[in-house]
C-alpha cells in the first residue's frame, strides 16, 4: 500500500458546499452583528486589537478592499460556528478564531497555545496503515508509551486553559473512547470552550456515550475518523475497524441528535486521510453525508514511519509552532504528533505549567530554528512534509 501513498490538500464538503470557500452573502449576513460589536472592559488591550482588526478586515471587505496580512476573516464552517453561538460569545469566538488562523501566520507565541490537544489514550484498538500504531517499538506495551491519562491530570489541564485557551481536541495517538473517564471528562469540561472536539474511530460509540457527548457539549466538533465509502477499502486501511459497525453506531448518533437534542450545536463529521486515488470525496459525501454534516479528506502524512523517512530540503517554519501544544497521556507535552516519540518534547505537566511550558526555553529555541531556516538542524523536522 505504501507504494500507493499520494498527498493531496484537505478538502471537505459541508451538504453542498465546500469549506474553503467564502459566499459574498455570508459576509455580508453577518456583517452588521460584528460591526456592532463593542469591545468590553474584560478584554486586554491585545484582544481589543484583535476585535477592532476583524471589524476593519470586513469594513474593507464589504467595500471589496484586499486585506493585508494581519487581516482576517470568518471561512466556512467558522461562519455557521459564529452564527450558532450566542450574541454575548461573539467577541470571544472571533478573537479564538483569530488567534488560531493568524498567530501561526504572523509567529506570534502568547502566554497560551491557541489549540491545546489532550490525549485520553494512547492505546488504540485499530493499527490503521498510514498510523504511527503499526510501529511496534511505540504501541506494544513493553515499551512505555501506552496508558491512559489520569482524571485529575485532565482536570488540572482544563483548569489551567480554562479562560485561557478556547479550542481543545481529545484525541492524538490513540482512541480516546477507551478511556474509562472519558465521560467524566467531558462532563468536567462542559461549557467551558467555544471550539471542542473530539476525534473517534466511532467503533466504540454506544447510546451511553452519544448522550454524554452531546448532553455536554453546547457547541463543538465531533469527528469520526474513516477513509472511505465502502467496506473493502475502509477496512483494508483501517486494520481492526468493521465498516458496518461504525456505519450503525454513526447512524445511532445521528439518530438521538435529531430525536433528544433537536437544538444541538454540535456538528459532526467524517474525516480521512487521502492516501491513494481509490478514495474519492464525491463518494464519500454521497454515503456518509446521510449521517453528518460534513465530510472530508486530510494531506497525508507518512505518520507510520516518522523516524525512517527521507531528510528533506524543506525550510518553511512549521506552524503547529505557534497553533497547537500536544499533551500526551502521561503529561508529557510535545510540539508535534509526528514526533509521536517525544524527541522534542519540552516538558511535562506534572512539573511545569502549560503557560511556562508553551514560552519555555525549549519551544522558543525550537522556533528560533524554524524562522531561521535551520529545520534541517532538528529531527524528525527535518523528515516531516508538513509545514
Amino acid at each position: 500500500m505504501d507504494s500507493q501513498l499520494i498527498e493531496i490538500n484537505s478538502l471537505t464538503k459541508t451538504k453542498g458546499f465546500q469549506d474553503f470557500k467564502v459566499k459574498k452573502e455570508d459576509i455580508t449576513e453577518i456583517f452588521p452583528q460584528i460591526a456592532s460589536i463593542i469591545p468590553s472592559n474584560n478584554l486586554t488591550s491585545s484582544e481589543k486589537n484583535i476585535l477592532n482588526k476583524i471589524i476593519g478586515s470586513y469594513e474593507k471587505v464589504n467595500l471589496d478592499i484586499e486585506l493585508d496580512k494581519d487581516e482576517f476573516i470568518l471561512k466556512g464552517h467558522e461562519i455557521s460556528e459564529f452564527k450558532s453561538i450566542k450574541t454575548q460569545d461573539h467577541a470571544r469566538y472571533l478573537i479564538y478564531r483569530y488567534k488560531y488562523n493568524k498567530y501561526p501566520e504572523l509567529k506570534i507565541a502568547d502566554d497560551f497555545p491557541p489549540c491545546i490537544q489532550i490525549e485520553p489514550s494512547s492505546i488504540c484498538n485499530y493499527r490503521c496503515i498510514m498510523c504511527y500504531q503499526i510501529d511496534k517499538s511505540f504501541s506494544n506495551k513493553s515499551t512505555g508509551y501506552m496508558g491512559y491519562m489520569d482524571l485529575e491530570l485532565y482536570k488540572n489541564i482544563i483548569d489551567q486553559i480554562e479562560g485561557k485557551v478556547e479550542a481543545v481536541t481529545l484525541a492524538s495517538r490513540g482512541e480516546p473512547l477507551l478511556n474509562k473517564n472519558f465521560v467524566k471528562m467531558l462532563e468536567y469540561s462542559s461549557g467551558k470552550f467555544l471550539g471542542f472536539k473530539i476525534n473517534t474511530n466511532a467503533s466504540l460509540l454506544t447510546e451511553k456515550l452519544s448522550h454524554a457527548i452531546l448532553s455536554n457539549l453546547e457547541i463543538g466538533t465531533i469527528v469520526f475518523s474513516i477513509d472511505a465509502a465502502d467496506k473493502a477499502l475502509y477496512e483494508q486501511i483501517r486494520i481492526n475497524g468493521d465498516f458496518e459497525k461504525v456505519m450503525r453506531n454513526i447512524s445511532m448518533f445521528k439518530e438521538i441528535k435529531e430525536k433528544y437534542y433537536k437544538t444541538s450545536n454540535i456538528v459532526t463529521r467524517v474525516s480521512g486521510v487521502k492516501i491513494n486515488d481509490e478514495q474519492d470525496i464525491d463518494e464519500m459525501e454521497r454515503v456518509w453525508l446521510q449521517y453528518v454534516d460534513q465530510t472530508g479528506f486530510t494531506k497525508y502524512t507518512p505518520w507510520q514511519s516518522s523516524y525512517q523517512n527521507s531528510m528533506n530540503n524543506i525550510t518553511t517554519p512549521c506552524t503547529e509552532l505557534w497553533r497547537r501544544m500536544f499533551v500526551w497521556q502521561d503529561g508529557i507535552v510535545n510540539p508535534c504528533d509526528y514526533d509521536y516519540k517525544s524527541t522534542l518534547t519540552v516538558g511535562k505537566v506534572t512539573e511545569s505549567s502549560i503557560s511556562s511550558l508553551w514560552n519555555s526555553k525549549k519551544y522558543k529555541t525550537l522556533r528560533k530554528s524554524h524562522l531561521a531556516s535551520k529545520r534541517s538542524a532538528e529531527s524528525p523536522c527535518n523528515q516531516c512534509p508538513m509545514t
